[in-house]
């Protein structure tokens, strides 16, 4: 597999006269939808955990470290739930990627499936109450999340993302870290403006009219926003009473 490198070993590389050439992929010219393209085809391709590792890793610390990356320039919110969705089947959440950091041997913490099932929800508070590489990049993605809905609530605009987007990013988000966790507070607090938003405008025939939020959301999409805020151990009455009361319409 070819290996991809972060803006300084592209540049220790030249100096030394190795030049990766096409072999390589220079994290700084992709796009985040293209970095949601290269995890997703690590996941779909079953790529084994040895070979993806440092390629992972890179890309997390190309996210969390470089203040010109795809990240800071991302508009869509669609390309942050296939990036959250792409690291939680990697497994991202255990730990596993904070050890490569820090120099140590990989360790498992036991059988984990790439689907996202209840497995991956082992004992692994330890790891997730740590401030280790994989958290702080979930918590980045979270925190451009919620830019990108506060700058449409703001504007009165159409809804920054659509009620599957939103599912994915909190699922994938509370499977990864359980419980009261930094990583998750930006992405519930955008969660939560959407599901309180009655001014959103969406598309009405030939025109635009105002809407709320959750007036898009079928019962499947309900109940994953009450499952990640219970996952999370957020209460919050006023988001609560609007998720059952849209459950209570639905049926």
């Amino acid at each position: 597999h070819p290996p991809v490198y972060s803006n300084g070993q592209i540049n220790d590389a030249n100096t030394n006269g190795n030049n990766p050439g096409v072999e390589g992929i220079k994290l700084n010219t992709l796009s985040l939808g293209q970095i949601a393209d290269v995890l997703q085809s690590a996941t779909s391709l079953d790529i084994s955990h040895d070979d993806i590792t440092v390629a992972v890793t890179e890309i997390l610390k190309h996210l969390t470290s470089n203040p010109q990356s795809a990240l800071h320039q991302c508009r869509s919110c669609r390309d942050i739930s296939r990036i959250l969705l792409a690291l939680q089947r990697l497994r991202v959440g255990t730990g596993i990627f904070d050890d490569t950091v820090g120099g140590s041997d990989i360790s498992s913490t036991g059988d984990v499936s790439r689907d996202g099932s209840s497995e991956d929800m082992a004992d692994n508070n330890a790891v997730h109450n740590s401030g280790g590489l994989e958290k702080r990049c979930v918590q980045l993605l979270g925190e451009k999340f919620l830019d990108i809905v506060r700058w449409h609530h703001e504007r009165q605009s159409k809804f920054a993302c659509d009620a599957k987007t939103l599912a994915i990013i909190l699922r994938a988000g509370v499977m990864m870290f359980q419980g009261n966790s930094t990583a998750t507070v930006a992405m519930l607090n955008a969660a939560t403006i959407l599901i309180l938003d009655q001014t959103g405008k969406v598309e009405d025939d030939e025109d635009w009219a105002s809407s709320s939020f959750l007036s898009s959301c079928n019962e499947f999409e309900v109940s994953n926003y009450l499952f990640a805020f219970a996952l999370a151990k957020r209460f919050d009455e006023e988001v609560f009473t609007s998720l059952t009361d849209q459950m209570a319409e639905d049926y």
